[in-house]
């Protein structure tokens, strides 16, 4: 994970902004991590809804968080 707290004030000409320039492929490469991570998510979600239905999974969540 990203600190991302070392960016805060990044307007050009400020310190922060030399660190967030720097880092850009770190950056870049944690929004693919995400995005990957994201459309692995939805596959798994889609079998889910696909094999046992919308409503027994909304049922299913709903008891978990009583």
């Amino acid at each position: 994970m990203i600190d991302t707290d070392k960016y805060e004030g990044h307007e050009e000409g400020h310190q922060a902004w030399q660190e967030l320039v720097k880092d850009a492929p770190l950056l870049l490469e944690e929004v693919k991590r995400l995005q990957a991570l994201l459309e692995e998510t939805n596959h798994h979600l889609d079998l889910m809804v696909e094999r046992f239905g919308i409503e027994a999974l909304v049922e299913m969540v709903g008891e978990g968080s009583e």
